[in-house]
């Protein structure tokens, strides 16, 4: 047996097939004289079961047969980690149940080995930029220059405003049945709901006085949280022309929350880590949003592939 992505492939005849699953495709060539049917439980594990097929005029080589077969094959589609031709395909939009069927798990994921590393960066710079946030807020905050062009920083930045452009992103994606955008719309709920869940509670755990006296509130900073989740979901949907924008508007919206006097530079940067964290939990850990039945037509038949909706 040679085993071929995930598959086990038989070197003569031919037949494939992938015993963790169910489902399948068929694909009958015209001089097959055996096909493999849907594999059936069986208490050891899935098997499969050969059926004869009538040909006309089979060919043989050494004894062995060497006719094109009707071959039983599953093709699952994993996000990034799928074929070429999955990556091109768009499922169309998932619907909102499905969206929000994912959070509750997004809550789950986000405490992983990824997650602790990318807030143990953002812890690190967070010291780092703790040296300089008394110096920092005090020269940001004098700058008259700098007032009104950081004033839509604090509007940009807030959570309702964030959610409300995944929202719109999303239903423009499943008006125009663009199946990208539309995820694309969920992606940014889903991770600003999740960041903000865990900088929520770190607030009120935390209670570090603002700059300004105004509350207990300031670490971590949720409007830069928010900011880089959006941005970090772009830049996974579009790529850099998409990311390197918000991810700039992201660092705005954190030099805003600062010259506002309402963080210290240790609490954006640390809010930054929140909102990547929170970002890469829903795009690295894909929520399934459906199947779709696809066919490919190949030599002398053809294929149907089951690809699962993700991102």
């Amino acid at each position: 047996m040679l085993r071929m992505r995930g598959c086990l492939v038989h070197r003569e005849s031919g037949v494939a097939a992938r015993g963790s699953t169910s489902r399948a495709v068929y694909r009958l060539a015209p001089d097959a004289d055996s096909f493999v049917s849907r594999m059936s439980p069986h208490p050891d594990g899935p098997y499969m079961t050969s059926h004869p097929a009538h040909v006309a005029s089979p060919s043989r080589r050494h004894g062995v047969n060497s006719s094109i077969t009707c071959c039983l094959v599953v093709l699952f589609t994993l996000g990034f980690g799928g074929s070429s031709y999955a990556q091109a395909l768009d499922p169309g939009p998932p619907s909102i149940g499905a969206v929000v069927k994912e959070m509750p798990r997004d809550l789950v994921k986000f405490i992983s080995w990824d997650t602790a590393a990318v807030l143990g960066i953002g812890g690190g710079a967070a010291l780092i930029g703790h040296v300089w946030d008394d110096n920092l807020s005090d020269e940001i905050e004098t700058n008259p220059t700098l007032n009104n062009a950081f004033e839509p920083g604090h509007t940009y930045g807030g959570f309702g405003v964030q959610v409300a452009i995944g929202a719109g992103l999303y239903t423009t994606g499943w008006f125009a049945k663009k199946g990208k955008l539309a995820r694309a719309g969920g992606d940014i709920m889903r991770a600003q709901l999740l960041s903000q869940v865990y900088v929520q509670a770190l607030k009120f755990t935390v209670r570090r006085e603002r700059p300004d006296g105004s509350d207990n509130l300031s670490f971590p900073s949720g409007h830069s949280a928010s900011a880089f989740a959006t941005a970090g979901v772009l830049q996974h949907h579009y790529g850099w022309k998409a990311g390197v924008p918000a991810s700039i508007v992201a660092a705005y919206v954190a030099t805003a929350r600062v010259h506002d006097n309402k963080h210290y530079l240790s609490d954006v940067i640390f809010g930054a880590s929140m909102g990547i964290a929170g970002e890469r939990t829903v795009t690295l850990n894909a929520g399934r949003y459906g199947v779709a039945l696809n066919a490919i037509p190949v030599r002398g038949g053809g294929m149907v592939s089951a690809a699962i909706r993700t991102h």
